[in-house]
């Protein structure tokens, strides 16, 4: 007959099970959104900041919780077992997107709400997240419906809209959790620039024939582009999150008709796509070359051309966006259209310059002051190669 069991007996093993179940399960891993760097001293945008308050933010009930959530296929979310916010997620949102504003405004005035207990506030931004995770496709998307008040409760309008919907996308570096607690920081910060532009624009300044001079031109008009109204500003130098901020708010003023319409969208693409961000470059340059700058035209050529970032070829395309150009009297495309032509670069489109308009081309760069020793070689090069090419029997 075999022994009986006794309940203490059973109550051990179970004991020991859990011990070796806990002792095998993996410790949590605890992660934040974090603030871009600070900024050197006195490099706000603002020329006398607001004070302003940030926050509070409503999340979303899906994204109320420790663990972080992604999106799997579908409408299916994960919830991570072990992989842990190391603080309430609008807590560390609220608390990132004011230290990001501070530094794109260069001010000690902008707190955390509830600090209008401190500090009587001109401007406060608020919202509701909608969505912040990455989805299976490796993007983290920030999805955001807020506003600006002023010091009255009444909602500031910005290029008209008092409130909004704002979508952010970014995409991870790998699959890893660190790497998409990352992308969600880019698309935070992206937010932050938004927020800023629009909780204190810059007093803008008349320019040349009805223009307007803004922030953005201040920050990131391009040296060779012929309609730039403020000195130009080199890649190297250029503030990213400050140019961004600055020119969303810039370009979003000007209607469609202003003569700042064209030069504005393409400086905020020409932002984005040194920032890295070209799904959302390409429509402002889009836009600016079909507005005629001739700039944002031969720049789309080129980046379309040599496939920059991973934006496809398109030859036919750079013909066109090229020969606008020229006729505009851009000289890099002046000079790059014929060099194209001659060479059969554009095969299979329809050439839209004939070789009389592609010799005035040349000539016009020929005479250009600007013109240094090698590109006047060039040039020089592609006149002979095109009275060469008009001289054979066809």
């Amino acid at each position: 007959m075999k022994p009986m069991r006794t309940p203490g007996y059973c109550i051990v093993i179970v004991l020991a099970a859990l011990a070796v179940a806990c002792a095998s399960s993996p410790a949590p891993r605890y992660f934040r959104l974090t603030a871009a760097a600070e900024p050197a001293p006195g490099t706000g945008t603002g020329t006398s900041p607001r004070a302003v308050i940030v926050g509070p933010f409503q999340l979303a009930e899906y994204l109320d919780r420790p663990q972080i959530v992604t999106r799997a296929v579908g409408n299916a979310v994960t919830v991570a077992d072990f992989e842990r916010w190391a603080e309430p997620l609008d807590a560390n949102f609220q608390s990132v997107v004011t230290a990001n504003v501070a530094r794109l405004l260069g001010s000690d005035r902008v707190l955390e709400y509830p600090a209008q207990t401190i500090l009587q506030p001109e401007r406060r931004v608020t919202g509701r997240i909608s969505r912040l995770d990455v989805d299976a496709q490796g993007r983290a998307v920030l999805e955001v419906q807020w506003g600006v008040l002023d010091a009255s409760g009444a909602a500031v309008g910005s290029g008209g809209q008092p409130g909004r919907r704002s979508r952010y996308e970014a995409k991870a570096t790998g699959a890893s959790y660190a790497a998409q607690v990352a992308a969600m920081n880019a698309v935070v910060t992206a937010f932050s620039a938004d927020v800023a532009a629009a909780a204190t624009p810059l007093p803008a300044a008349e320019g040349p024939a009805g223009t307007t001079v803004t922030a953005c031109d201040r920050l990131i008009a391009h040296p060779e582009d012929p309609d730039r109204v403020a000195p130009g500003v080199e890649t190297s130098t250029v503030d990213l999150p400050r140019a961004i901020a600055a020119c969303t708010a810039d370009a979003a003023r000007a209607a469609p008709d202003s003569p700042d319409y064209g030069r504005l969208q393409y400086q905020l693409g020409r932002a984005y796509f040194y920032d890295k961000q070209t799904e959302r470059a390409l429509p402002y340059l889009e836009r600016a070359a079909a507005a005629g700058s001739e700039q944002a035209q031969f720049v789309l050529g080129y980046v379309i051309d040599e496939g920059l970032q991973g934006v496809v070829a398109n030859r036919c395309k750079v013909e066109d966006l090229w020969v606008r150009s020229a006729r505009a009297g851009r000289l890099a495309a002046q000079v790059s259209y014929p060099h194209h032509v001659l060479r059969g670069r554009f095969g299979g489109c329809r050439i839209q310059a004939t070789p009389q308009e592609m010799r005035g081309f040349l000539g016009s760069a020929a005479a250009r002051a600007d013109n240094d020793y090698y590109q006047g070689l060039l040039v020089s090069v592609l006149q002979g190669e095109l009275e060469a090419s008009l001289a054979v029997p066809k």
